[in-house]
């Protein structure tokens, strides 16, 4: 049996194109599956569709949580309503995808919201009608959600704090349109480093509720197995996205770091979840692997419901001095995530259910 630990876009994609060939069981905590690229929408309080990981993966879907992997037994132990399990697997994947790491800046886990599902919603519970709002982080991550609560909440006076401007990676055209967007929209942009983060204040800058978006670190079970990983907790994994050490556990996602090293992201997570169910089948008919080979194309990222930015990119993922903003732009994430993301879940649980 294959078993997919991780119900996100890599984990739920590699498990609909195997399920027509072989035995799967994908594991993950929750029943439904997480678009963590419209987090900063839930955050803000937006409701979002919900798909139950049940009814793509019927009689292939197991609820629990994941607490150990033992590679040598090729077992996992999983903790269930009925109490916990240990399952046995033949080739096991990897998919437990990445968290913000809280760690790197001393206060925010105890001050601080992230953009982490169950955090994400109570962010979303307890926004005041009133009151001030600091988004620490300088990445696209932080944008998105900075623009997001300024436009859903008016009253809200929105902040940002970062070591760098926002949009430092872009081209200096396309940072020039974000910096003045997020002015448009009332965001205050403090470029100062936070080294740490109490009680309604950090560095300096006061705030009545604060959210940390920082960098991602890999699921630690990997980690914890002895499993080789990298500084952020990834496995690391070869060209063909297995595991050298033991080449029946395969990474994908997030949760994994190929030779050439990719950025966390949904338009990594896709081709990597194709490509391993791809090789996995392979390995099973005894037909040769293919490697893992990504170009990336474009930044994409949305100021609000109404505008947002595409960055054009080189295939190292530097930026090209060419972009789309405003509606066009916004119109064209929406279409990446419905269309290219979700559309491909769809289309292979279309291709499945036949």
């Amino acid at each position: 049996m294959i078993i997919i630990l991780g119900g996100g876009f890599a984990g739920l994609l590699c498990a609909l194109r195997l399920r027509q060939h072989t035995q799967v069981l994908l594991i993950n905590a929750s029943p439904h599956f997480e678009e963590r690229t419209r987090l900063h929408q839930l955050a803000a309080g937006h409701r979002l569709p919900q798909l139950r990981l049940e009814e793509s993966l019927p009689g292939q879907f197991l609820q629990g949580w994941v607490t150990a992997i033992q590679p040598v037994a090729r077992q996992v132990e999983v903790a269930t309503a009925e109490g916990l399990q240990t399952i046995d697997y033949q080739k096991l994947v990897i998919a437990l995808g990445s968290h913000t790491d809280v760690s790197r800046l001393p206060g925010a886990a105890e001050h601080c919201y992230t953009l982490d599902g169950e955090s994400a919603r109570r962010l979303a519970r307890d926004l005041p009608d009133r009151g001030r709002i600091l988004v620490i982080g300088d990445g696209l991550t932080a944008v998105e959600l900075a623009s997001e609560l300024a436009e859903s909440h008016p009253g809200l006076q929105v902040s940002l704090a970062g070591a760098h401007q926002p949009g430092h990676d872009l081209s200096a055209s396309a940072a020039g349109y974000l910096r003045a967007t997020l002015e448009q929209m009332g965001v205050t942009v403090h470029q100062q480093r936070i080294r740490e983060v109490q009680a309604g204040r950090a560095d300096g800058l006061e705030f009545d509720l604060a959210v940390y978006c920082g960098g991602f670190r890999a699921c630690p079970l990997a980690s914890e197995a002895g499993l080789p990983v990298n500084e952020r907790g990834q496995l690391l994994v070869d060209e063909t996205l297995r595991c050298p050490r033991y080449p029946e556990i395969w990474g994908i996602g997030d949760a994994a770091s190929p030779p050439v090293s990719q950025r966390m992201a949904c338009a990594t997570a896709l081709p990597m979840a194709q490509l391993a169910a791809a090789n996995l089948l392979a390995e099973l008919e005894d037909r040769p692997l293919k490697p893992f080979r990504h170009r990336f194309l474009g930044r994409c990222f949305s100021l609000g419901r109404r505008r947002g930015l595409l960055q054009f990119v080189r295939a190292d993922d530097s930026s090209l001095p060419f972009y789309l903003w405003g509606g066009l732009a916004a119109w064209t994430k929406e279409k990446i995530l419905s269309g290219i993301a979700l559309g491909s879940l769809k289309r292979a649980a279309h291709r499945a259910g036949r």
